[in-house]
């Protein structure tokens, strides 16, 4: 019996093995392909959505903001500028965060936008159009609703432009998939291939598949919107404490003196300040709510 489920296992695991290295197969042939027609360049940096990437003003505006925040705590809370060369050891870990929820405001413009993109290509499949030609009148309603700069408008024209390059459409649908990282777009890119292939039954099967991912990012928006509030709330608390000890040491030096020259004064206000980093990380973790 041991011997018969020591088979199983070894089974599972090679199966799993397949499926990842098919996976990872796929994705570098789609990674080779991209550069082979010099797509996976600058000019398609912005078509990766699970990765964001400053631009160069990005990079000094970000670094100066850390530069100008460290310089207040350190007078705040040492009296001395001496705090922000320290803190520079702490600048690029504040980048990967800045970076983190950088990316987390873009997928989640993206989903909104492709809620109106499910939309218009479902209103455009019952007009009659074929799926190609869909696309490309998708395209140019959400030219129109959204801008030329919008994401989802540069995705779609990429997109058309794969089409024309002899891709099909669902190759195109499931590498937007990919490169997106979002359950809803890989759940409509396999429901898509699955209609696609069905033939008559396209338009029925893509007004469900809308219908219901549409009424999840829905559901998802109204909860995040009465999260915001909340949200508000906790990042006025968090100016509260900086802004006492800012009173306290604009308007009554002399008080706060025996904090900034003393040992035992730098231990208990480099406790405060370990303190009031941790309740903002605290409250960061709690109002982030996964929908």
């Amino acid at each position: 019996m041991e011997q018969v489920k020591k088979k199983k296992i070894k089974k599972e695991k090679r199966k799993e093995e397949i499926k990842k290295n098919e996976k990872r197969h796929w994705i570098n042939n789609f990674v080779i392909r991209e550069r082979c027609v010099g797509k996976l360049t600058k000019d398609t940096a912005e078509f990766y959505y699970k990765s964001y990437k400053f631009t160069l003003k990005e990079w000094l505006s970000y670094g100066v903001l850390y530069f100008v925040l460290v310089t207040i705590i350190g007078y705040l809370f040492y009296n001395s500028i001496w705090f922000s060369g320290i803190m520079i050891l702490f600048l690029f870990p504040y980048y990967k965060l800045v970076q983190k929820k950088e990316t987390e405001k873009r997928l989640e413009k993206l989903k909104l936008e492709f809620k109106d993109a499910l939309t218009v290509l479902t209103a455009s499949l019952h007009t009659g159009y074929a799926i190609e030609n869909a696309f490309r009148e998708a395209y140019t309603e959400l030219n129109l609703l959204h801008g030329e700069h919008a994401l989802i408008v540069q995705e779609f024209d990429y997109m058309l432009k794969q089409m024309h390059v002899s891709r099909t459409v669902e190759e195109v649908v499931e590498e937007f998939a990919i490169r997106s990282g979002l359950e809803d777009i890989q759940n409509f890119s396999q429901v898509f291939s699955m209609a696609n292939r069905s033939g008559g039954k396209l338009i029925s099967i893509m007004d469900a598949a809308a219908e219901t991912i549409s009424q999840k990012i829905e559901v998802e928006r109204e909860i995040l919107v009465m999260i915001q509030g909340k949200k508000l709330e906790q990042r006025i608390m968090s100016i509260v404490p900086i802004a006492m000890i800012a009173y306290l040491r604009l308007g009554n030096g002399e008080f706060m003196k025996v904090l900034y020259e003393s040992f035992v004064g730098q231990v208990v206000m480099s406790g405060c300040l370990i303190g009031y980093i941790a309740s903002l990380w605290l409250g960061e973790k709690i109002m982030a709510i996964k929908v």
